[in-house]
């Protein structure tokens, strides 16, 4: 997977739940680009995300947990990327397998 924070790395993680890592690398460059931070992530909609992640598997859901996971790191985690595995899974979209 493509990435260069923890930020984007968690984003990656999330669309590549039944994906292929090529189609996620494919998609994330646009993303990255203009969801930048947990705080625009967050001020964005599920409508918005699922237009630059259409091709992923569930991408109706996957935008869904995408712009609540922004919203969770900016209000409990003061959108920084939560380090232990019982804060990450709190997250929309993670789990143990993430």
């Amino acid at each position: 997977l493509h990435y260069e924070t923890p930020f984007q790395l968690l984003i990656a993680v999330i669309l590549s739940a039944q994906c292929t890592e090529k189609r996620v690398n494919m998609i994330v460059p646009p993303l990255y680009r203009d969801f930048p931070t947990p705080e625009v992530l967050d001020a964005s909609t599920p409508e918005v995300i699922y237009e630059y992640i259409r091709s992923v598997s569930y991408p109706n859901n996957k935008a869904k947990h995408l712009v609540g996971m922004a919203h969770m790191l900016v209000k409990d985690f003061n959108s920084e990327v939560p380090g232990t595995l019982e804060e990450l899974i709190k997250l929309p979209g993670v789990g143990r397998k993430t």
